[in-house]
């Protein structure tokens, strides 16, 4: 269809879901993987349901027959003035991320939205593949129900929800972003799992007054940083530990890797892997 001065016309596409419970696990990152396959120009929630901006009715009609289902109500309709300005550029598409705990490989979908963390940066894999083995050591003669995660600096969540996923109990993340925290519960909610995430100031939120999730020490904590982030929340980091309890450090470059061990004397180094120029550590010990 052509516009008032025969340009090509917007359509939307508008997808809702026939039962009022919610979609099935994974449904919607399928349908907004399926939208970004077929073009849409962005990809928003409204009122419970999925508006897919498309360039012209064509692609939109192409849309509502690729996507139409039992399940799922599709309608397609030219943009109108009343309508507020749909997306101007896609969303970002999900992306799988594979990890390791012990034998178990296990998988997430992971949105990034304006946050750190499509899950396939060489500091988040390496971060991953410690964060697999802490999980397996740390469950050595305990339930993985039983361990408490924190994961400090967590952008869009990958190395929190991916704890959830592996089985542990309480999974908290941090971070300075306050975007964070609805990436976050995205991911969580898209895997199936619970994520407790808190934004601002790790220090300030240790030592407030008021009860927090950082109020009880942890198993395991990962910090995916920069040396310069690494440094400002080092000491903070060693308070939250429990005893024996394990940390992993990525983020950080390999000529920096003296320069990270030593911001945490008492602990050993238990595993360090390295990928192009970026290194990660497992430190495990007293605080």
């Amino acid at each position: 269809m052509n516009g008032p001065e025969g340009g090509i016309e917007p359509w939307l596409v508008e997808l809702r879901a026939k039962a009022p419970s919610r979609l099935e696990l994974d449904t919607d990152v399928i349908l907004v993987t399926t939208l970004w396959d077929l073009g849409t120009t962005g990809v928003t929630e409204i009122d419970g349901r999925l508006v897919a901006g498309f360039a012209d009715r064509g692609q939109a009609q192409t849309a509502v027959g690729q996507l139409r289902s039992p399940v799922l109500d599709v309608t397609a309709r030219p943009v109108t003035g009343s309508d507020t300005e749909p997306p101007a550029t896609p969303p970002s598409p999900p992306t799988t991320v594979r990890f390791a705990v012990g034998e178990t490989v296990r998988s997430i979908s992971v949105v990034a939205g304006p946050t750190f963390g499509h899950g396939h940066h060489p500091t988040t894999r390496l971060a991953l593949d410690l964060l697999g083995s802490a999980l397996n050591r740390a469950s050595d003669g305990r339930l993985l129900s039983d361990l408490r995660v924190l994961d400090v600096g967590t952008g869009s969540g990958v190395l929190a929800v991916a704890a959830a996923r592996a089985g542990a109990g309480s999974v908290v993340a941090v971070d300075v972003d306050a975007a964070c925290e609805s990436v976050v519960a995205t991911n969580a909610w898209n895997n199936g799992v619970e994520v407790e995430v808190m934004t601002g100031i790790i220090e300030a939120a240790i030592d407030s007054p008021v009860e927090t999730p950082l109020d009880q020490p942890f198993d395991i904590v990962v910090a995916n940083l920069l040396l310069v982030d690494q440094i400002a929340v080092a000491d903070t980091v060693r308070r939250l530990l429990a005893p024996d309890a394990h940390l992993v450090l990525s983020g950080c470059l390999i000529d920096q890797a003296d320069h990270l061990l030593r911001l945490h004397p008492g602990l050993d180094a238990e595993r360090s892997l390295t990928s192009e120029d970026w290194i990660a550590h497992l430190l495990t010990g007293c605080r």
